[in-house]
């Protein structure tokens, strides 16, 4: 497994790998505009008859409200359904009105707004005006011609589907890897503790398991990081194919996968599950065209027989998968306490070295090995 250090940041093959997944949804997480709520409801000409415009509201039961415009097709007011009726049940009101043209019963003041307002910005300006906006709607306008109506509904649901798709968004990017969509460090820990203690109820155990492709460097550094990105996806969906729907299968990192097996009845039924990943990487993979032959060092711990602590379980499975590492690779290692030695062999380690100024600073607590 590769040298980790103490105090390390994020290295920079998986910055690149989150860089590239929000170039590829930066589109999705953009402010959308007005236009986006509009629709195109035949507008009425302050000069047609008021009645004529009654009964086209009596007509289009489904039609709350329209725009007025002009002769050449700018919006000067809009019309609701429910104001228009109000006037004219009242008494003598057709008898009054049947020759009045619908701006006088306009509303002249209505809210205005280019196609391409953002979101927010339509949203103030409808609390700046007046909440009834939120029930007659706005005019949409192009190059101040009419485009169309939207409505205070529409624009609530929008804003509710927005915030919903950042929230995913976000969380996605919080708790999976960018590059396999595998659960990442984060989330697999969150996935252990809940299968530790749903265990921990049934008094069932919960197997672990650490899985290191072996030679990975030299793979990504021969074939270049492309390649080995194409290899980690394929990896990770032969991975899946091992476990069932209630496990977990996450990457940490690197070249790192782990497992989290839940209602393990015994260790036998775990290792069955080693062996079906090794045999998983049995046949060569193709990568443009090139076959690869990868396998995989498997380090597999029980909870609680094992270690009845996250810390210690995945202390543990860690060790089982070094142990591996040290036997020739390609193969799986359960955890017992003959190799304790190996973990106070490794941090045993000096954890400390003089740089260059003469402090003292935390450089490693593993052993590289790949």
């Amino acid at each position: 497994m590769k040298t980790e250090a103490v105090l390390s940041n994020r290295s920079s093959q998986e910055q690149h790998e989150s860089l590239d997944y929000l170039q590829e949804h930066i589109a999705e997480f953009s402010q959308p505009t007005a236009k986006t709520l509009g629709r195109y409801i035949e507008p009425v000409f302050m000069h047609d008859n008021s009645l004529e415009v009654l009964q086209r509201f009596l007509i289009e039961e489904s039609l709350n409200a329209v725009a007025v415009v002009d002769e050449g097709g700018m919006p000067v007011g809009m019309i609701d359904r429910g104001s228009l009726i109000e006037i004219f049940v009242r008494p003598f009101a057709k008898d009054l009105h049947h020759k009045s043209p619908i701006n006088q019963f306009m509303d002249k003041q209505p809210v205005i707004v280019d196609i391409h307002t953002g979101l927010d910005d339509l949203a103030q300006i409808i609390l700046d005006t007046g909440m009834r906006h939120m029930v007659s709607g706005f005019i949409l306008v192009q190059n101040e011609i009419y485009a169309g109506v939207g409505t205070g509904h529409d624009l609530l649901q929008e804003i509710t589907r927005q915030t919903r798709q950042k929230q995913q968004h976000l969380f996605r990017l919080a708790h999976y890897d960018q590059l396999t969509c595998l659960p990442n460090r984060l989330l697999f820990r969150n996935h252990l503790e809940q299968a530790c203690e749903c265990a921990k109820r049934k008094k069932d155990s919960v197997g672990l398991i650490f899985a290191d492709l072996d030679k990975f460097k030299y793979i990504n550094d021969t074939m270049g990081h492309t390649f080995g990105d194409k290899l980690l996806k394929v990896v990770a969906k032969l991975f899946l194919g091992c476990v069932r729907a209630c496990d977990t299968v996450a990457r940490l990192g690197g070249d790192e996968f782990v497992f989290v097996i839940t209602e393990v009845g015994e260790i036998g039924d775990a290792e069955k599950v080693c062996k079906k990943i090794i045999a998983a990487l049995d046949l060569p993979i193709n990568i443009d065209g090139k076959d690869i032959q990868a396998t995989a060092s498997l380090g597999f711990a029980l909870y609680p027989q094992h270690d009845a602590t996250l810390d210690g379980l995945i202390s543990k499975a860690d060790t089982a998968m070094y142990a591996a590492k040290q036997q020739g690779r390609n193969a799986y290692q359960v955890f017992s306490p003959a190799l304790s030695h190996i973990m106070l062999e490794r941090m045993s380690i000096e954890t400390k070295a003089q740089n260059c100024d003469g402090k003292w600073r935390v450089v490693s607590l593993l052993p590289t090995s790949d």
